[in-house]
């Protein structure tokens, strides 16, 4: 299975416990698209938003076009 560029930048800065569902070529797709896996009020994993100690769109980016990966 090949790893896309997004989820190497987002490992490479760190990011943790993240499903990527479809493209993410811009930020409006990272906010839609990146789904991002936090505990509930019981402790339980489900999806939530962006914890503040990820990265945002402009870090991803800039890792995305360092890569030549596809």
């Amino acid at each position: 299975m090949t790893r896309s560029k997004i989820s190497i930048a987002l490992e490479t800065l760190n990011a943790k416990q993240f499903v990527i569902k479809g493209q993410v070529t811009n930020e409006n797709e990272y906010n839609s698209n990146v789904k991002w896996v936090v505990a509930d009020n019981n402790g339980l994993a489900v999806f939530g938003t962006k914890p503040n100690d990820m990265p945002n769109w402009t870090a991803v980016k800039e890792e995305m076009d360092k890569l030549w990966v596809t």
